[in-house]
């Protein structure tokens, strides 16, 4: 009696064997009892949601804060990004202060910096190149200043610079106007050098400001800046942005806070699904988009940090930056986590986002 039961039972797992075989995944599946088919866990829920909506924030820090502060909110908050707003006096703390944070993270931060040269930049040390843009005229002098640059941001524990600058600007009354290359033929090129000089060097370039802005005295720290344009005109005034995500090179690319009527006339580029669908679309770039600081004017006088943080990541932004006031980071980080629990927010694109970031982190490793 066992051995025929044995020969059954060889047999039934023999023709199950060669049934498997042949058939479809969907053939497959049917065979799989319908109670264990819908207990399959989305992938979004592999990684807890204040981890991965932490890791979609940029805080700042200013020198007269002390490191410990933002080290807690780096820890409790899980934050993704530290920026650099100002230096002390001893240029030799600011590696005090990135040892700090970075032992403070879960995951390994992206400590970044405004590091131009010329008019912005944070750090005036003998040991930091201060050329700016529009003293680089060639793509070797472009690698060059780059690549120095990125040697001493990394002595200091640095490994993201918000540089190069993209905007054009030909007219001398522009706010822009002594932070970009002097030739808009030339935008693409020399920040495409550029990018390489910093990132052969282990720091991260984020070019800005896309998608550029006016070439006004309108300046966005202010007031809401607008591109007042054909949409044909937008394509031209884009170009730069569409040659260099063209090189491959671009891994983050910070936005503007500027008013883009042609495409979107109530929502400024850092909160518009339009204009941030156009970047991903037509441009065709797919890495990480942060936004300019949420504390400019053209955006907080409009909404609150908790608002503008949510809106940009419904429009498909990556990371938000909380700059000129961190203390602004616990209830902002919370109420996305809330939007997100409400549905408000999508749990997949908020995965998305976190998954592009740590694509960017592992770039530096």
């Amino acid at each position: 009696m066992f051995t025929k039961i044995l020969t059954v039972a060889t047999l039934f797992t023999t023709i199950l064997g060669v049934f498997l075989f042949f058939s479809s995944e969907t053939e497959y599946q049917n065979l799989v009892p319908e109670f264990v088919q819908k207990v399959t866990v989305p992938e979004y829920e592999s990684v807890p949601l204040a981890t991965q909506v932490g890791q979609l924030f940029a805080v700042g820090h200013w020198a007269h804060m002390e490191a410990s502060t933002t080290a807690a909110r780096v820890r409790d908050l899980q934050l993704g990004s530290v920026i650099i707003m100002s230096a002390p006096e001893n240029e030799s703390t600011v590696r005090e202060w990135t040892d700090s944070w970075q032992e403070a993270a879960d995951i390994p931060l992206l400590i970044s910096i405004d590091q131009e040269g010329g008019v912005v930049s944070r750090l005036r040390g003998n040991t930091h190149i201060q050329t700016a843009q529009p003293n680089i005229t060639d793509d070797t002098t472009a690698y060059d200043v780059a690549r120095e640059r990125a040697v001493a941001l990394q002595t200091l524990g640095i490994n993201a610079n918000y540089a190069p600058v993209l905007d054009r600007s030909t007219s001398s009354d522009s706010f822009m106007y002594p932070r970009v290359f002097r030739d808009p033929d030339m935008i693409a090129p020399l920040a495409g050098a550029m990018i390489r000089g910093y990132q052969d060097n282990k720091v991260v370039a984020v070019p800005k400001h896309f998608p550029g802005h006016p070439d006004t005295s309108d300046d966005s720290h202010l007031t809401l800046p607008r591109l007042d344009m054909t949409t044909e005109e937008y394509v031209l005034h884009t170009q730069q942005f569409t040659d260099l995500i063209a090189l491959g090179d671009t891994h983050m690319l910070m936005t503007a806070h500027v008013l883009v009527p042609a495409l979107d006339p109530d929502f400024p580029a850092t909160v518009s699904p339009i204009v941030i669908s156009d970047l991903r679309e037509r441009i065709d770039y797919d890495g990480v988009i942060i936004t300019d600081d949420l504390a400019m004017q053209a955006i907080s006088d409009r909404w609150s940090y908790e608002e503008s943080a949510v809106m940009a990541l419904q429009a498909g932004v990556d990371m938000v930056m909380l700059a000129a006031e961190p203390e602004n980071a616990s209830s902002t980080v919370q109420a996305v986590i809330e939007a997100v629990e409400s549905g408000e927010l999508s749990r997949e694109l908020v995965f998305e986002a976190y998954q592009r970031v740590m694509e960017v982190k592992d770039v530096l490793n």
